[in-house]
């Protein structure tokens, strides 16, 4: 397993040990386009997600990730290439509205698994 992997698979293993009350919603080794945002979390019919931690692996070149509550966006974070961000937002951040999906964007264009945890209200 090479430095990137391990790194990756420790910073997954941190989220599920840490978050045991929130679930787990991830994005898979996903081509990413800016302007073209992916959906990560799309919560049960009339709920709102509370975002509690997210961790970005990027897989590709270094871009600006960008984490939206629908449309609007709630979070950005620089990532290098091949590096892993891990981000706790402690009691988490709560959707402004309910059925709002919580999707990554870009600003260059990337690939990403993204692994974000909280629960549902």
């Amino acid at each position: 397993m090479n430095e990137f992997a391990h790194s990756k698979q420790a910073a997954l293993n941190r989220i599920y040990s840490y978050r045991m009350e929130g679930e787990p919603h991830v994005l898979n080794n996903t081509a990413i386009t800016a302007g073209s945002p992916q959906t990560v979390w799309t919560p049960s019919s009339g709920k709102k997600f509370r975002l509690q931690m997210v961790t970005i692996a990027n897989l590709g070149t270094a871009d600006d990730v960008i984490l939206l509550d629908g449309s609007t966006e709630i979070l950005r974070v620089p990532v290098g290439a091949d590096e892993v961000a891990s981000i706790d937002l402690g009691q988490g951040k709560l959707s402004s509205a309910a059925n709002n999906a919580l999707k990554v964007d870009v600003v260059s264009g990337t690939t990403l698994t993204v692994v974000a945890v909280g629960i549902e209200e």
